[in-house]
């Protein structure tokens, strides 16, 4: 997984705050949520996104935020609430209908970008939604989230 050492690297400047990841996410929580991604959003739940989750329920580090199983209060900075999946998707979608054909899986509220897959083209995208513009294409959620980290590493 190419975002693995990245996220170590956050985990270490965490910690040097006296912080922490979010824990996990639970076993069960799982099958409601592949449930819910079916029948709410319309699609399965990217099994790269599930391993994701098994390593840290949701992420905010430095203004960049992976969405949980669940909206959390972040474990990094209290008062910071991360939101659920489902909950994010519906939002984007009831705000704006292009986001029917998107599943967003995090965003950046520095720069206003959003990590995201395109459904119809099967394709993982990093966009600017301020400007509705594709900022960058890459091959995997993977190394979608290795930029998510990256930004949160290297946030100004």
């Amino acid at each position: 997984m190419a975002y693995l050492e990245l996220l170590r690297q956050v985990e270490q400047r965490i910690r040097t705050n006296k912080g922490r990841l979010q824990g996990p996410c639970e076993f069960e929580s799982f099958g409601r949520l592949k449930t819910k991604s079916e029948s709410e959003l319309g699609s399965d739940l990217k099994s790269s996104f599930v391993r994701f989750l098994q390593r840290t329920n949701g992420f905010y580090w430095n203004h960049v935020y992976i969405f949980g199983s669940e909206t959390c209060e972040s474990s990094t900075q209290p008062g910071i609430v991360i939101p659920g999946f489902i909950q994010a998707n519906l939002d984007y979608r009831r705000k704006d209908a292009r986001f029917l054909n998107y599943l967003v899986f995090g965003k950046s509220s520095h720069d206003q970008f959003l990590f995201a897959y395109k459904i119809r083209l099967h394709e993982y995208q990093i966009i600017q939604e301020s400007h509705d513009q594709i900022v960058d294409k890459v091959k995997s959620f993977d190394d979608m989230i290795a930029q998510a980290l990256k930004r949160s590493l290297f946030a100004h």
